[in-house]
This record gives C-alpha cells, sequence and structure tokens, in this order.
C-alpha cells in the first residue's frame, strides 16, 4: 500500500526560496506532494529550471513568482496573482530575510536597523496579512515564520537582527491568538547557526566557538529547518499553534565574541 505524502493535495507559499533554506522547503514540500509557489526577489534561470525540474519530478505544481518583499505595490501584484489561480491556500512560509553585519547597538546606522526591520519584520507582516485573508475564506490553514534563536536569546553586536526576530515571534503568536477560530495554525522557528551563504564567511576560530556552544557540537542543515517546517505544515501538527519552536542543536551558551 502506498504511503500517502505529508501535504499531499496542499497548496503552499514560500518566500525567500533562491537559495539555502528556502530552496531546500520547496524541494521537501514538493517531494511530499504539496504544489508550491515559490517566490523569490530575481528571477534567474537556475531557479525557474529548479521548479521546472521539481514539477517533473514530484508532479507537482511549482509556480514560481518573483518580487522584493520590501516593495509593497509588488507584493500586492504578487498576492493578486496567487489569488487569480483561484486555489485554496494551505500553508504559508515567511523565510525571506536578511543578516545584517554584527555591530554594537552604538555602532548600527540608522539605515541598516531600518532596512533590518524592513525585510525581517514589515515585509512578512503584510504578506501574511494577505495571505491569512485568502486563508479565513476557507477556514484553515499553516503560517510559519522562520525566526532565529537570537530573537529569543540576547547577543551582542546582533540588536538589530535580534529585535525584528523578536518582533515576529511576537507578531506569530498574537497572530494563532486572533485566527484559531478560523481553523488557522500559526508558529514560528528559531533557528541556530545553520550551513547557509549566511555563515559560509565565519572565520575558522568562531566556528569552533559557535559549534562548541550547541550540546550536538554542530551547526544544522537546511534539512532540519525544513523538516520542521514540514512538520507545522503538515496535518501531524494539527495542535500546534503559537509556539516558537527553537531549532538549533541545543545552544547552551550565547556570550558572542566580536
Amino acid at each position: 500500500m502506498m504511503v500517502k505524502r505529508l501535504l499531499e493535495g496542499k497548496t503552499v507559499i514560500v518566500t525567500g526560496t533562491a537559495r539555502g533554506i528556502g530552496k531546500k522547503m520547496v524541494e521537501k514540500f514538493a517531494a511530499s506532494g504539496a504544489s508550491v509557489f515559490a517566490l523569490a526577489r530575481t528571477e534567474t534561470d537556475t531557479h525557474k529550471s529548479f521548479c521546472e525540474e521539481l514539477e517533473q519530478s514530484y508532479h507537482v505544481v511549482v509556480t514560481p513568482i518573483y518580487f522584493d518583499m520590501t516593495d509593497y505595490e509588488a507584493m500586492k501584484e504578487a498576492e493578486r496573482k496567487i489569488r487569480s489561480f483561484h486555489t485554496p491556500i494551505d500553508g504559508l512560509v515567511n523565510n525571506a530575510g536578511i543578516s545584517p553585519d554584527t555591530a554594537l547597538m552604538q555602532m548600527t546606522t540608522i539605515s541598516t536597523l531600518r532596512n533590518t526591520m524592513e525585510t525581517n519584520f514589515m515585509a512578512p507582516y503584510i504578506f501574511t496579512k494577505y495571505i491569512v485573508k485568502m486563508m479565513m475564506k476557507n477556514r484553515k490553514g499553516s503560517v510559519v515564520n522562520i525566526a532565529s534563536i537570537r530573537g529569543v536569546d540576547p547577543n551582542a553586536g546582533d540588536s538589530a537582527y535580534g529585535a525584528s526576530k523578536a518582533a515576529l515571534i511576537m507578531m506569530t503568536k498574537t497572530l494563532a491568538a486572533e485566527v484559531g477560530s478560523f481553523g488557522i495554525r500559526a508558529n514560528v522557528i528559531c533557528p541556530g547557526l545553520t550551513e547557509t551563504d549566511m555563515i559560509s564567511q565565519l572565520q575558522n576560530q568562531n566556528r569552533t566557538f559557535e559549534m562548541e556552544a550547541t550540546s550536538l557540537g554542530k551547526f544544522g542543515l537546511p534539512d532540519d529547518i525544513a523538516d520542521a517546517a514540514l512538520f507545522l505544515l503538515s496535518d501531524l501538527s494539527s495542535f500546534v499553534t503559537g509556539q516558537a519552536i527553537r531549532v538549533d542543536g541545543g545552544v547552551t551558551t550565547v556570550k558572542k565574541r566580536i
């Protein structure tokens, strides 16, 4: 007997899918039976080919849509495009985000602060409003936001980034309280350091320090975060909402060398 795939028949939206965690999510969700709107900032042949290959491999629909999440007119146009498919939306993963260079609060510029908050908090806040409105009509859905342990644990040099992720965490918990009566769940994943381009430039000494700060003694992989999101989108988590779930390998040390 063939086992039903976890997201069979569902349609989900993922932001920030050009690389890293977002790209891995699209792959896993498609393999699990979901049709996916794969959102990315820049249109490339590589991304389009990636989506086409997933369609052929898993017999689902993977639709790329390109726009800058901080361009709200473009965001609204993307929302209209998604609506034009007349497909109920079962899940949204707000994955797109930035991590500014480490800087003490006194050295953080206004432009860095504004850009970080705009990308990591304002953009997913506004986009979620659009998509949840679609979910409310069907009285079902799961929103998964990708924050960071830096939004939970204080870390010298991460005031702007940490504040943006902390805001995303509280937004998610509040959203869960507001839309539960519509059958919509909202949870947030707080990854620790994960092997992506974002940490590829860490110096060896810092890599060792950060690795030793985890109980498992290693960094996470995009698969680890994608698997957690897969669980939260699936019916296996039907009684889970309003939660901030750490996927960090058991971080035990929060101080950081600057």
